[in-house]
């Protein structure tokens, strides 16, 4: 079967451009499902901040993008990145760009191709959607 998310994509040569960002209501039950669904024990994860520290990076499974899920001031955050042959940029650029690091600040800024986003969409539904991680305790998240 094959895999919407994988952890480690083929190498793709591409300039990369930022598209869009989601902040999670419920950052507890969101990092249970990120540990549930990604866990690799060959690969364990290492996390050093968590005020805006990196969790991991799962990627399309043909390289057209990658998603980081990481904290942001203790909540987790996750952030599209997407080839830029996909992207049109939907606002007028100045000659001074601001970039804001706040989740969902910038969103619209920049679209993607239909697949890239509904596969971004796809995601976000995942780590929303409630889970039984142990059915014995009844422990859903």
């Amino acid at each position: 079967m094959p895999r919407v998310f994988v952890r480690r994509a083929t190498r793709r040569k591409a300039t990369w451009t930022d598209v869009a960002s989601h902040g999670f209501k419920n950052s507890p039950a969101v990092l249970y499902r990120i540990l549930h669904y990604f866990d690799d024990r060959k690969r364990p994860f290492k996390i050093a901040d968590f005020y805006k520290g990196h969790i991991l990076r799962v990627h399309h499974p043909r390289g057209l993008c990658f998603a980081d899920i990481e904290f942001w001031k203790h909540e987790i955050a996750l952030r599209l990145t997407a080839d830029s042959s996909l992207c049109a940029s939907q606002k007028q650029e100045g000659p001074l760009v601001i970039t804001c690091g706040v989740p969902g600040a910038m969103d619209g800024d920049v679209t993607a191709d239909s697949e890239v986003m509904d596969w971004y969409r796809l995601l976000i539904q995942l780590l929303e959607s409630p889970v039984m991680i142990y059915g014995g305790n009844n422990f859903e998240v």
